[in-house]
């Protein structure tokens, strides 16, 4: 197993929620890495903005690889301090949201968007992300979680 992907399945040993049999877990997979590398974390992932929010091909393809040895990986520890506790912050970050793919689509969608349009106003993207998705219509749950983006700094 090559040793990004070993890195992969250890971290998701250690979160406890790799699943690439439904949609939800895919949709997981995907946006828990985004936000690792937003923390700092770098698994040299390419993402770019699609329907459903940030979006790796390759990390799909390791995901599907990843599957077949799952059960042979041991959950990781990061041996340097600075990178555990960036992992920490991750962490507490995902919160009661690690395993729900759509509350993590709509988070990471905000940041992206914002991230490739920093031009933008916090409005026009949050009409942006509105309008994406008729689940994400709700404009107060919208600005919550740019709320918690903004309290992870991650905006």
């Amino acid at each position: 197993m090559k040793n990004r992907l070993f890195l992969l399945g250890g971290i998701f040993k250690r979160l406890g929620t790799f699943d690439m049999s439904t949609f939800n877990g895919r949709l997981v997979l995907q946006k828990t890495i985004y936000f690792l590398q937003s923390f700092g974390i770098n698994l040299n992932y390419a993402f770019s903005l699609y329907w459903y929010g940030p979006y790796c091909p390759e990390l799909t393809k390791e995901g599907y690889e990843l599957e077949k040895h799952f059960q042979e990986t041991s959950s990781i520890k990061f041996v340097q301090e600075k990178t555990e506790k960036k992992f920490a912050k991750f962490i507490k970050f995902l919160g009661d949201k690690s395993n729900d793919g759509k509350k993590l689509e709509l988070l990471a969608s905000i940041h992206l968007i914002k991230n490739i349009n920093p031009n933008l106003t916090k409005q026009e993207i949050i009409t942006r992300v509105r309008n994406k998705h008729s689940y994400f219509d709700d404009k107060k749950m919208c600005l919550e979680y740019w709320d918690y983006l903004e309290k992870f700094n991650l905006l």
